[in-house]
């Protein structure tokens, strides 16, 4: 345990998001009243070798489930923030704090090539090796899409994961495998929790990974699960979700699928 001054008082920031950048830990605070965002870089014995910056600001707060997501990628160094409150807001920060230049003031308001511009919502982000970052949302709760925002702020894929439903009731997780290819992972909640995977040319089939323990479209249990996380480490894949008083981490390798969380053994 380590005690970090970062030269705020905490009582007035509010901490969203620290990701590992490959050098520091890039902690990331919001201003509350201002809708501001900063970062600072702690490194691993504690000293603060960035001090807060303000790099830009977003339309809503941070946190679950309506808020924005952030991610942080060790390879390139980038944090990116995607927002989807009404719109589909992208910004970042390279190593050093310095704001990606095509969003240095605010978010970048993504219009893909479908020209789809209604209510979005339930935003998830993972930023790539590449420089770039995925990004997944629910689009007035019809349809769950995602795209590919390159370094430069450009969109250079995007793609449908699931037409006429919603994706996820909360955000959904996802694991940009590069910058041609995404995993994502969500559940509206009432249903088994779903694995989405786009290789650059087709989508693949959606596969269950944890099933429900409650049958579909149950008028009086519904399986609440939500906060969805999910990252490599060492040639593995870990997903992790939490229900009412429970937290489950899922070990996510080949097609196996989970029983119910409260029977979680793979099938």
């Amino acid at each position: 345990r380590m005690d970090v001054d970062l030269g705020v008082p905490s009582s007035t920031y509010d901490i969203t998001d620290i990701g590992w950048d490959g050098e520091a830990f890039a902690v990331h605070l919001q201003l509350p009243s201002t809708r501001e965002i900063f970062v600072a870089r702690v490194a691993p014995d504690g000293q603060v070798i960035l001090p807060l910056t303000k790099y830009g600001a977003t339309p809503s707060g941070g946190g679950m489930p309506l808020g924005y997501r952030m991610s942080t990628n060790a390879t390139s160094g980038m944090s990116y923030l995607f927002d989807a409150s009404g719109g589909r807001f992208l910004s970042g920060h390279d190593r050093a704090g310095q704001a990606v230049p095509w969003a240095a003031t605010r978010p970048l308001d993504i219009m893909l090539p479908n020209g789809l511009s209604t209510v979005t919502s339930n935003p998830g982000v993972a930023a790539d090796a590449e420089g770039g970052a995925w990004v997944a949302w629910t689009q007035t709760s019809l349809s769950g899409l995602a795209a590919h925002v390159t370094g430069a702020g450009a969109v250079d894929q995007s793609v449908i994961l699931r037409a006429n439903r919603a994706l996820a009731r909360m955000s959904p997780a996802i694991v940009a495998a590069s910058s041609t290819q995404v995993w994502v992972a969500g559940s509206t909640g009432d249903e088994a929790i779903t694995v989405y995977e786009f290789d650059g040319a087709a989508l693949r089939e959606p596969r269950p990974l944890v099933s429900s323990p409650f049958a579909p479209n149950d008028p009086v249990n519904v399986w609440d699960t939500r906060d969805y996380y999910s990252f490599d480490w060492q040639d593995e894949r870990w997903l992790s979700f939490s229900e009412p008083a429970l937290l489950h981490i899922v070990k996510v390798h080949g097609d196996c699928t989970y029983r119910a969380a409260t029977k979680a053994a793979a099938q």
